[in-house]
């Protein structure tokens, strides 16, 4: 039998199968020593003396590390605009890591409510990075985020506080997620999430995340970055097709970001000069 795990926390994984049926599942020997089951993931599993037990994990389309779930339709950054203040380098980073995974990453922008006559230049900054944005209100959510998420898998994900549980509480009432306040002493969410689950919404599903507030890219291979960056090959054709974007001549990623107050390139630079300086040849 074949099905979609929707839930992880700890050893016990939770399986929707073909049917819609739900099964509390374990993880045969042969898995457990060759493949890692996350969230997600399509799995092949059998009932036996009352157990489910997971016994291959079908290919995956993507994945992503951190968080770590599979075959992902829609990746959202969740970040509020204010309370916490909207933090650019993590959205920076989040969508650097996304395009690295092949996932077209999208903004959304919590408590809209608090506007202080900026947003609109923050929505600009990601729109014009190629970025798709969607601002949510209190109990208000656009039409058009809704259509996004309907039929697919999406994930939610960004640092505690930003709102994914109040948003997915007003998607999903049924839901009655806990939402704890902002710690004023720290200017950040407290945790709220402790496992990772996938929720249904309208025929897809919504995998919410635990907060966090880094992000690692010590596996990956910094001279690769530079080809995942869908921005980046809108440019135009540098001179070297070895280019780093960094000093180069004639680099048309360089021009283009050229006197524009855009930290996203900066952030780039700063993660393959950091990856640059770790690597051991």
């Amino acid at each position: 039998m074949i099905g979609k795990v929707i839930k992880v926390n700890s050893n016990i994984f939770v399986i929707e199968d073909e049917n819609k049926n739900k099964h509390s599942s374990i993880i045969s020997g042969n898995v457990r020593k060759n493949k890692k089951v996350i969230l997600g993931d399509n799995v092949t599993f059998k009932l036996e003396n009352d157990k489910c037990i997971i016994i291959d994990v079908l290919p995956r389309k993507n994945q992503l590390i951190r968080p770590s779930i599979a075959n992902i339709d829609n990746f959202f950054i969740l970040m509020s605009y204010k309370e916490p203040e909207f933090d650019y380098k993590l959205v920076d980073r989040m969508i650097i890591m996304a395009n690295i995974n092949n996932i077209k990453p999208s903004l959304i922008i919590t408590k809209a409510d608090l506007d202080d006559g900026n947003l609109i230049k923050v929505i600009e900054i990601y729109k014009n990075l190629d970025i798709d944005v969607y601002i949510t209100f209190k109990n208000k959510v656009s039409n058009e985020l809704k259509n996004k998420l309907a039929d697919k898998i999406s994930v939610f994900s960004g640092q505690s506080g930003v709102g994914k549980s109040s948003l997915l509480n007003f998607l999903i009432p049924e839901l009655n997620l806990k939402v704890q306040e902002i710690s004023k002493a720290l200017s950040r969410g407290k945790h709220t999430t402790t496992h990772f689950e996938m929720y249904m919404y309208f025929e897809g599903m919504i995998a919410d995340t635990p907060g966090f507030s880094s992000i690692e890219f010590e596996k990956i291979n910094y001279l690769e970055i530079k080809d995942k960056i869908s921005l980046f090959n809108k440019c135009g054709q540098c001179r070297y097709s070895n280019c780093l974007h960094f000093e180069e001549n004639d680099c048309k990623v360089k021009e283009y970001f050229n006197n524009k107050d855009i930290g996203f390139y900066q952030e780039y630079k700063n993660i393959v000069t950091k990856l640059r300086k770790e690597t051991k040849w």
